[in-house]
């Protein structure tokens, strides 16, 4: 399937399917389509990619919170390149208000104030 069609968080509905695969390769592939349809303009699959992740952040299940609370997040902060820099700037400006709440706390633990910027490797 294309970036264009293709919506992780869309087939991710279910507590059951998070449980099926390990947060880590959940969080890859999340930031992974985020970044891709940031960098092709692809702006209806940003704008359902970001409700869905708002929606997600008020879940009741905690492994579906944890993917994309910590793991996406902090996939996509770690050490970004300039296409996860763009999707960090997308995510910061059009987040909802749990989604960017996760972004400030994740961005903070990983770069605490004072905290020198980390080479790539």
């Amino acid at each position: 399937m294309s970036g264009s069609q293709y919506s992780p968080i869309r087939t991710a509905t279910s507590s059951a399917w998070w449980r099926q695969y390990r947060p880590e390769w959940i969080a890859r592939e999340l930031r992974r389509w985020f970044v891709d349809a940031v960098a092709a303009g692809n702006t209806r699959g940003v704008t359902d990619f970001l409700g869905a992740i708002e929606v997600r952040h008020g879940s009741e299940d905690p492994d579906t919170r944890n993917v994309v609370e910590v793991s996406f997040m902090e996939d996509l902060l770690v050490l970004p390149d300039a296409n996860e820099r763009a999707a960090i700037d997308v995510l910061h400006r059009r987040a909802g208000p749990r989604t960017l709440a996760g972004l400030i706390a994740a961005r903070t633990y990983l770069h605490p104030p004072g905290d020198e910027p980390r080479p790539a490797s």
